[in-house]
């Protein structure tokens, strides 16, 4: 006897790419977007979630190859730093956030 078995087409999408094609399409989300990002990381201090957004502003924000030319970093580096699991330089990151408009600030904390 023959198993009659379904089969299902998988659709691999990559949310990263799809949600930063949404915001390269809409100027207004992309501000917003990238407000939300240093709120929530000023918040939460969650630097895998702040690294993994900045890789979504990079791809919305235009080409990822000219923001690695910019940054003097390779393409596949910048992927590299901005992924979850990545532990990258401070300069690094500070220089892909440099060449993405955001500005990095360091001050003393108060008691």
């Amino acid at each position: 006897m023959k198993n009659n078995i379904m089969k299902t087409k998988v659709i691999e999408t990559d949310f990263f790419a799809d949600y930063a094609k949404t915001l390269k399409n809409n100027p207004a989300k992309l501000r917003s977007f990238k407000k939300r990002i240093i709120e929530e990381y000023n918040k939460t201090k969650d630097m895998a979630l702040f690294l993994e957004n900045l890789k979504i502003l990079a791809m919305a924000s235009g080409n990822v190859s000219d923001l690695a030319k910019k940054s003097k970093i390779q393409r596949h580096s910048v992927y590299n730093i901005l992924s979850k699991d990545s532990n990258p330089l401070l300069m690094n990151v500070v220089n892909i956030m440099d060449n993405l408009n955001i500005c990095f600030v360091a001050k003393t904390k108060t008691a």
